[in-house]
């Protein structure tokens, strides 16, 4: 093998050192300076696995969030109560939950910072957490009585003080100094109790008789406690990642980079210190905007399931399901900006998105198959258009091999062409069902242009970012 040079045996060092579970560093100097990291397969699983954990996590944040809006826009409370139900929902589920992820480097909103802008996001999320904590305290505060929720609530905010006042001193001082580690470790002591008590604080409201009245239902409150419970773990889960990697840096997926240079990691962990702060400006917006259209997804998800729950529609269910969550999710797994997807290898990135696709497919056709047993279709622009969705959907799979193996010339921007032509139809058609009088008596007319601000969001976002790949792929 050495008689072409010493490339190969670099090659095989790098594959031999991966598959005995040792990670190989290689490091180029040229115009630029290339650092070569192999990822030992454990390490891959794990950031496979945590990144979907977090991306999970945050898709299902809409969940509670937009459940607990939609009861205080029932105005069933005094004004004061629905705003203190805002603000605190606002303070932990909104700020103080991806402050803390952003610190992981498995968060996809705080995949593309550097050391310096994680740290900044968190402490810029952690304040606006404190200030929504405070007044949302502060306006309950003639009510207060010992009940489980109100010392939780509490102790909560007496911490997040404590820990606010610690986190200037964690964040201006360097982690390599004995007071920086110092401020470090005694924020971290003061800030999970925090989190801990705020978050059983929230899980207390879904046994308060008047919201349970308001579900309707028992079996939805359980959810929502597996949703928050899950969300709670996977916090949890990121803090222990942190603490773990505190002070190692051999362990810290963190890459120190001057502030005016690009991070980007591709297949083999390739680290590019390269003159592009437009670049990494780009990246960072586009990363946060995905991560903010994870939660918006799920709350435009969880309104159309509660609708169709106690309006017996179930096919508005089965096609929200399919084309907000599966088609969404299939196009932003090979999306260069999406967290989850990020740690992926190519090649499992096409297999997740095939995976998902399919369960489209199959869940759009089930919702076909309940329109079509009960005679529901009628010659409306919203029907009219889910059959064209339908038709492209089928077009798009057909096409779908062509851009997985490279049979025919530019296969992968027909595909692309067809994807999102499919995508865009079955937004319209959504857009057109929530125009309907039944949803907005319902949730209300406010609520129904919300949820069209949100679809339009997230599917402006998705489109370009799939245009963006198709002109580079050009």
């Amino acid at each position: 093998m050495s008689n072409n040079g010493d490339e190969p045996e670099r090659v095989c060092e790098l594959e031999c050192r991966g598959l005995q579970g040792i990670p190989a560093r290689r490091e180029f100097v040229g115009p630029v300076k290339i650092t070569l990291i192999e990822s030992t397969p454990v390490d891959y699983r794990r950031k496979v696995c945590v990144s979907a954990m977090i991306a999970m996590a945050i898709l299902l944040l809409g969940v509670p969030v937009f459940t607990l809006y939609l009861y205080t826009m029932q105005f069933r409370l005094p004004l004061w109560v629905n705003l203190h139900i805002v603000l605190c929902t606002m303070a932990v589920q909104m700020f103080m939950v991806p402050g803390i992820l952003v610190l992981c480097s498995s968060f996809g909103g705080g995949m593309y910072l550097s050391l310096y802008g994680r740290r900044f996001q968190h402490l810029l999320l952690q304040s606006f957490a404190v200030g929504c904590g405070v007044v949302g305290a502060l306006l309950m505060l003639p009510y207060l009585h010992c009940s489980g929720h109100d010392v939780l609530g509490f102790f909560g905010v007496l911490f997040s003080v404590f820990a606010s006042v610690l986190g200037p001193g964690a964040y201006f001082t360097a982690p390599t100094r004995f007071f920086g580690r110092v401020s470090r470790k005694v924020h971290m002591i003061f800030s999970v109790p925090s989190y801990i008590c705020s978050s059983l604080c929230f899980a207390t409201i879904y046994s308060e008789p008047k919201f349970v009245d308001w579900l309707g239902t028992k079996s939805y409150v359980l959810i929502l406690t597996a949703i928050n419970t899950y969300i709670f773990l996977t916090v949890l889960v990121a803090i222990f990642i942190k603490v773990k990697t505190m002070g190692d840096d051999t362990k810290s997926d963190i890459v120190e980079i001057p502030k005016n240079r690009l991070a980007t990691l591709n297949l083999f962990n390739v680290m590019i210190a390269s003159e592009h702060r437009d670049s990494y400006c780009l990246a960072v917006w586009m990363a946060a905007a995905v991560g903010l259209s994870h939660i918006l997804i799920g709350a435009v998800n969880i309104t159309l399931i509660m609708y169709s729950y106690r309006r017996t529609e179930s096919h508005s269910a089965y096609f929200t399901i399919a084309y907000n969550f599966f088609a969404a999710e299939a196009i932003l797994s090979l999306s260069f900006v999406n967290g989850w997807a990020t740690p992926i290898r190519s090649m499992h990135r096409k297999y997740v998105h095939i995976f998902l696709q399919l369960c489209t497919i199959i869940t759009a056709v089930s919702g076909m198959i309940i329109v079509a047993r009960k005679l529901q279709f009628q010659r409306t622009a919203h029907s009219v258009l889910g059959m064209l969705t339908l038709l492209l959907t089928l077009l798009s799979s057909l096409t779908g091999p062509f851009a997985l193996k490279l049979v025919v010339r530019k296969g992968h921007f027909v595909h692309m062409s067809c994807g999102i032509l499919c995508f865009c139809s079955s937004m319209i058609c959504l857009c057109t069902g929530l125009v309907k009088q039944d949803l907005k008596r319902w949730t209300g007319q406010n609520v129904v242009y919300m949820l069209n601000l949100f679809i339009i969001f997230y599917s402006s976002l998705i489109v370009i970012t799939t245009i963006i790949k198709v002109v580079n792929k050009g």
